[in-house]
Order: structure tokens, then C-alpha cells, then sequence
């Protein structure tokens, strides 16, 4: 299940109504960005140019990504 919320006062509030019994415990995978405008999107794009160094180094460009890639394929750790 996906759903929109937002975050007031340190409590996170759904934006629709969620089909569950009272008392029901959840898992809750936070994705921050996934709500942004494209307007968010392309400030935030831009202030990170040139981060990657040479734009034109697409070898070490490569490598980043694939490093990122694997290092985010590791098991998640369970909140208890």
C-alpha cells in the first residue's frame, strides 16, 4: 500500500483514509523525494550540478552509479 502524508507538529498525517482496525501495527518506508514538484526536482538537480566533478568522466560516472547501486541492494535493517 502507497499513500501520501504529511508531516505537522512531529506526527505524520495521512492524506486519505486508511482501510485498517484500530490498533493495527504498520512498517513505514519513508521516500521523501517521491512527493516533490518537478519544480522541487529541478532546484535541487541544479544545485547539486557539478557535484560528480567532470561532467564528461562518464567511466567514473558509471562506477559511482554502479557503487551507489550495490551499496542500496543491502539488506534493510527492522526497526524494533
Amino acid at each position: 500500500m502507497q499513500l501520501k502524508a504529511r508531516f505537522s507538529k512531529g506526527v505524520l498525517k495521512p492524506l486519505e483514509r486508511l482501510d485498517l482496525k484500530e490498533g493495527t501495527e504498520v512498517l513505514i518506508t519513508l521516500d521523501i523525494g517521491a512527493a516533490e514538484t518537478g519544480e522541487q526536482r529541478r532546484r535541487r538537480s541544479k544545485a547539486s550540478a557539478g557535484a560528480w566533478g567532470n561532467p564528461d568522466d562518464g567511466e567514473r560516472l558509471k562506477r559511482v552509479l554502479q557503487e551507489a547501486r550495490v551499496a542500496g541492494s543491502r539488506d534493510r535493517q527492522e526497526l524494533s
